[in-house]
């Protein structure tokens, strides 16, 4: 009798939620909550009628494993079944009249599995979709063609190998699928209405592999684009040609192999661009025509960073530490770099550079230039008649230290730092320990 009394209450709780669903009214979710407590399965199918589910509905439940939706539903409210800590099964894709998922739909709803499919039918979804969902293997939004905007946090820290993007997406927010770290394929080549690509855009994700090319229309990137990815290969930014401006940290700590960049549109690199970048092999800047600013740390401990760097003519301002710690750059070419009046501090510090060639109308030249730049064999200041101040340690312990005194130095400079041209300091060898006999 207890049972039957139990069940009874359930039903009747249950088509108090249906009515409430059908009314729209926001007691539904916790009516919910009461009705479905300690079921693992919520068959809501046949609740003809209901368009919406409010705000929190699901949310936090501990035992619901898979719940069924009204094909009638329209639209999802924030934080619909977010933190539903069991639940494995929610089918949307089957809803062909939803519209609007709102933010935090199923977020931090770790044992979700899906895949996740959006119908054809939805134009918008809310920030921390499906969110830290750490089971989940993929998220399908090819269908969804009038879904225009990804919000911020879509898929950050879930656990999807495969993401299929909405073909007319125009915006991806911050942090878009950022510590995925199971991320394995996103193609992003085909979309050909993206324009803007937020911060932190697939930022350490441990398992993105391959080649990343990114469509034309792109004109706006966030920081930290692809920081730390340890398996992106090659990056292809070549054919945005309204792209001005590459923010900071870019490709920091990434082992991105080989980067390629517009060449006619981009006025500035951002800082740390692709700082640490240990693997980052190939890097043309030359050909870039409309390049103005590069900021700090550009290529600082890029180890296997190759061949000559050649600024264009274009440029007019570089950051301290411009390509510290690249010991395989065997030649640096600022020549054509007539606007660039100051070299700023620790510019080629401890590089493997052999040979600089220096902006014509340089005015000023930082700290530690080329300092410890043990290969470094020719670095003509002598012609430099708009040169007014060296720094402190100017080819300190470089090579050409050796053949530098104030004999080089044309008459306009004013100023001259302190270790000027200081010669490297001879390493004495430890001595031989003497050879004891084993005889007693």
């Amino acid at each position: 009798v207890s049972v039957l009394y139990w069940l009874t209450a359930k039903r009747t709780i249950m088509d108090q939620v249906i009515e409430a669903l059908r009314a729209g009214s926001p007691d539904a979710a916790a009516l919910f909550a009461t009705a479905t407590r300690g079921c693992s399965n919520a068959d809501l199918t046949a609740a003809s009628g209901v368009t919406s589910l409010p705000n929190d509905f699901g949310k936090d439940h501990s035992t619901l494993q898979e719940v069924k939706l009204p094909p009638s539903i329209t639209t999802v409210g924030d934080g619909c079944f977010a933190g539903a800590a069991a639940l494995r099964q929610l089918d949307v894709g089957h809803l062909r009249s939803l519209t609007t998922i709102g933010s935090d739909f199923c977020a931090n709803a770790k044992k979700l599995k899906g895949p996740v499919a959006l119908p054809a039918s939805v134009t918008s979804i809310g920030s921390g979709f499906c969110r830290n969902t750490r089971a989940l293997r993929g998220a399908d939004f090819s269908r969804a063609t009038g879904l225009t905007a990804l919000p911020d946090d879509c898929l950050r820290g879930s656990g999807v190998a495969a993401v299929a993007l909405p073909p007319n997406v125009h915006s991806i927010g911050d942090r878009f699928a950022s510590g995925a770290d199971q991320l394995e394929r996103l193609e992003i080549a085909h979309l050909s209405c993206l324009q803007r690509v937020g911060a932190h855009f697939c930022s350490h994700t441990d398992s993105l592999r391959g080649e990343l090319a990114f469509p034309p229309g792109v004109s706006v990137f966030g920081p930290d684009l692809l920081a730390c990815t340890p398996l992106v290969t090659n990056v292809d930014l070549s054919r945005c040609d309204k792209l001005e401006s590459i923010p900071d940290r870019a490709f920091f700590s990434s082992n991105v192999t080989r980067i390629a960049l517009p060449a006619s549109s981009l006025r500035s690199i951002g800082g740390y661009f692709a700082a640490d970048a240990t693997m980052l092999e190939h890097l043309d800047l030359s050909e870039l025509s409309a390049l103005r600013e590069i900021g700090d740390q550009f290529c600082a401990g890029a180890m296997r960073l190759q061949g000559d760097m050649a600024l264009p003519p274009s440029v007019v301002s570089v950051g301290d530490w411009f390509m510290r710690n690249t010991p395989l750059v065997r030649k640096v070419d600022m020549s054509a770099a007539t606007e660039l009046t100051a070299l700023p501090d620790h510019v080629l510090f401890a590089s493997g550079v052999e040979v600089v060639e220096l902006p014509p109308k340089v005015e000023a030249i930082g700290d530690h230039f080329a300092a410890h730049a043990r290969s470094l064999s020719r670095c003509d200041v002598s012609q430099l008649n708009s040169l007014r101040e060296i720094g402190a340690s100017f080819c300190a312990n470089a090579s050409l230290a050796n053949r530098l005194d104030a004999a080089s130095v044309p008459d306009t400079v004013a100023n001259i730092g302190d270790n000027f041209a200081r010669p490297p300091v001879a390493v004495a060898s430890p001595p031989t320990p003497a050879v004891t006999s084993a005889a007693t």
